[in-house]
């Protein structure tokens, strides 16, 4: 049944491939307190909002912008020479087009500071949003900071905010607070040691899923801000919103991103499977492995099913999970279920804000 499913998998076209290239670049020597990551790519239109909400920063701490031109094809690079001339603090560096996790490791290699976030190009951010992190991040020692987000529109309408409350959580709490600890990589700023023996999954689609899977476990503290102080914008336009809508067979890193970063975590960075990454692997091979695939042909979708599942079952996953593949014997049953917390999600989280907001 494996053999089978590999091979329908493979014969669709999807091609497995490494990580990241080894060995891994250093880090520039650190000089600063942050390090603003964006990575840019035809972003001539949203650029200048994105710019302007980072560098018009009123803080007390030193920090700059990294912009990473990923072969850009339109007045991106224009757009970021005219900042570049008004603020010191804005570097540029250019690259052919390597994607979005290849623009963020270039970043991170040529980061200064002692703390490192990361910002996407059509994103911007609130007044107070280094001062707070970075407020946080120096009273608490913590390595990973994050803070809240308003998921707008276009037009800066809200959809939905994002809030978990205000706490410190040391690496022993991160079980019981699973729920509130997020899987995004933008909306706060990281140690810069998280990133020593690490980067971003190259030519991968849904690389934050590195978050929770190793950069949490590599922590030890964390500080969470309820605060909304990044704006994710929804745009039809957008590089996610393209690749979402392409359903596209490479939909299928959904299924190898895990397993590959849990070896590499496991052999490279001694990080044992632990509670925390087992919660993590039933999430990623649950719901949202159907949430990624849903638009492929059923019986590719079947054959992701069916390898994920298996791939629980090596690692001794025999969750009671209700979401949890293993618990369902066949693909129908989980795709059903699946579709029902889908609806669930989507509606209720826009229900919870309208709510919050009568």
């Amino acid at each position: 049944m494996m053999e089978s499913a590999l091979h329908t998998i493979l014969c669709a076209g999807y091609q497995r491939k490494s990580l990241f290239p080894i060995p891994l670049l250093p880090i520039e020597t650190c000089q600063i307190d942050l390090s603003l990551v964006i990575p840019v790519y035809n972003a001539e239109q949203h650029i200048s909002k994105c710019l302007d909400s980072i560098l018009g920063q009123e803080t007390r701490y030193k920090y700059e912008v990294v912009c990473i031109n990923d072969g850009s094809q339109d007045g991106s690079l224009e757009v970021l020479n005219r900042y570049a001339q008004r603020y010191e603090n804005l570097r540029i560096y250019s690259q052919p087009n390597g994607g979005i996790s290849a623009a963020r490791n270039a970043g991170i290699e040529h980061a200064r500071g002692l703390y490192i976030g990361f910002i996407d190009n059509d994103d911007y951010v609130a007044n107070g949003y280094v001062e707070k992190m970075l407020n946080a991040a120096y009273k608490h020692h913590a390595d990973i900071v994050q803070v809240g987000y308003d998921r707008i529109n276009s037009k800066g309408d809200v959809l939905w905010s994002y809030r978990k409350g205000d706490f410190v959580a040391e690496r022993k709490e991160y079980d019981a607070l699973y729920d509130s600890l997020r899987g995004t990589i933008w909306g706060g700023c990281f140690h810069r040691n998280i990133f020593r023996d690490i980067r971003f999954p190259v030519g991968f689609w849904y690389e934050d899923m590195i978050n929770k899977l190793v950069l949490l476990r590599l922590s030890k503290r964390l500080v969470s801000i309820d605060e909304c102080l990044y704006y994710w914008v929804a745009r039809s336009d957008s590089a996610m919103s393209t690749y979402w809508k392409s359903y596209d067979i490479q939909a299928l890193d959904q299924v190898w991103l895990p397993e590959l970063l849990t070896d590499y975590a496991e052999h490279n960075l001694g990080l044992a499977f632990d509670h925390f990454l087992q919660k993590t692997y039933i999430h990623e091979y649950s719901y949202i492995l159907y949430l990624r695939t849903h638009k492929l042909p059923r019986v590719i979708r079947k054959a992701a099913f069916t390898l994920a599942s298996n791939n629980l079952r090596q690692r001794g996953l025999f969750s009671e999970d209700y979401y949890c593949p293993i618990r369902y014997r066949y693909f129908a049953s989980w795709d059903i279920v699946c579709f029902v917390k889908f609806i669930y999600t989507e509606f209720g989280k826009r229900l919870r804000y309208l709510r919050s907001h009568t």
